[in-house]
């Protein structure tokens, strides 16, 4: 990941907590350490975004789920870079990849196959067996009155491609790895208590290191989970309360539209 696209990502999640919370927040200046100096009204603060990850952030190999998600992503980039030069008009759109591994004849396939001038196209596995495809689409509840295409092969075995105007895409990045993408993780019991003792690491790390920001009265933090990413996908139980340390406030975003602010633990929903 080049620094330039992460501050491009951090940007991102700041305007998205800053609109979730319709706060009168306006960056004065991007920069390190905190990463951002942000004006709201007459006050002046500075402001850290880390994106949270399940497993311990002191393990400094990371987790293999996160290696594996960044690899797919990478991959899926670069083969973006190759066809929108090839193809100028992909710039706008999206990509959903649900095989199960990337394939460059898959995604060659199925941009060939795109309609510009249909604002979706749905592209499905080349091989699959007339009976797969039945037994995929048997385990699809459907609402009355909807009828599935012959060729429909499960949501598993598809890629979508999906046309958005300009300045209108939320996510970060334009084509997702659909294994990559988890739904939002149920957490009960000690599994529930992990994800509150990874953010209170996040908030204890980033603590030791405030020595090293340019000195501010206040500073807050903004942890960033993401829906995008099976490795980031959570919320904190019901009535969690860090210790957020030094800092003045720390806000917890799960994208793209709760944002929960501590040490209140006042929840804002878009």
């Amino acid at each position: 990941m080049t620094r330039e696209f992460q501050k491009n990502e951090e940007i991102r999640f700041f305007n998205l907590a800053k609109n979730v919370m319709k706060a009168n927040w306006e960056i004065k200046c991007a920069q390190e350490c905190p990463d951002f100096e942000i004006i709201s009204g007459d006050q002046c603060f500075g402001l850290e975004v880390v994106e949270f990850y399940k497993g311990k952030i002191s393990n400094k190999k990371g987790s293999s789920l996160r290696k594996k998600e960044i690899k797919n992503q990478k991959d899926l980039n670069e083969l973006r870079e190759k066809y929108i030069k090839k193809y100028p008009e992909l710039t706008n759109w999206t990509m959903d990849y649900g095989l199960n591994k990337i394939d460059e004849a898959e995604i060659s396939c199925a941009i060939e196959k795109i309609d510009f001038n249909n604002p979706i196209t749905i592209v499905y596995r080349q091989e699959i067996s007339n009976e797969d495809r039945l037994k995929a689409n048997s385990k699809i509840n459907l609402p009355d009155g909807f009828h599935l295409p012959d060729e429909f092969i499960g949501l598993d075995n598809m890629i979508v491609l999906k046309y958005y105007p300009p300045g209108s895409i939320v996510r970060g990045n334009l084509w997702l790895f659909n294994e990559d993408v988890s739904p939002l993780t149920e957490i009960d019991g000690e599994s529930e208590n992990v994800i509150c003792e990874r953010i209170q690491e996040i908030i204890d790390n980033k603590a030791e290191r405030k020595k090293k920001y340019k000195i501010m009265n206040d500073i807050r933090l903004l942890i960033v989970s993401s829906f995008q990413k099976s490795s980031s996908n959570a919320l904190p139980k019901e009535g969690f309360l860090p210790d957020i340390k030094t800092f003045t406030k720390v806000y917890f975003l799960h994208t793209p539209n709760v944002v929960i602010e501590y040490p209140t633990g006042k929840t804002y929903l878009l």
